[in-house]
């Protein structure tokens, strides 16, 4: 049985895609991240590992985020990995909030 994807990977993956001018029905795009847990007892997946090249900064921003949709993001062999939170907040399909890491990333780099 193949399981689910929560709305939140989705939005998440669809970002990453967005900022790496990814079509969603590319071989790229999607290779983008993909499901790498056997899916839960509600028969949905938790675990996403992005590409190497969807990962380059993705965890720091990530962790930046502090977003209660993700419960832990790590690394391995240059893939990030994403785990999803079991709870219904992981079917919260709002965008994350990249923007926001971004300004602050910027501002910290000015000094200001």
């Amino acid at each position: 049985m193949a399981g689910r994807t929560p709305r939140a990977a989705r939005t998440l993956i669809r970002q990453v895609r967005e900022r790496l001018n990814r079509k969603p029905d590319s071989k790229a795009g999607m290779e983008t991240a993909v499901a790498v847990d056997d899916p839960d007892g509600l028969g949905v997946h938790r675990v996403f590992s992005f590409d190497k090249v969807a990962s380059k900064g993705l965890a720091d921003r990530l962790e930046a985020l502090s977003d209660p949709r993700i419960i832990s993001v790590g690394e391995v062999g240059g893939h990030v990995l994403v785990t999803f939170s079991p709870g219904s907040n992981a079917d919260d399909a709002t965008d994350f909030r990249f923007d926001a890491v971004d300004l602050a990333a910027e501002l910290d780099e000015d000094g200001t």
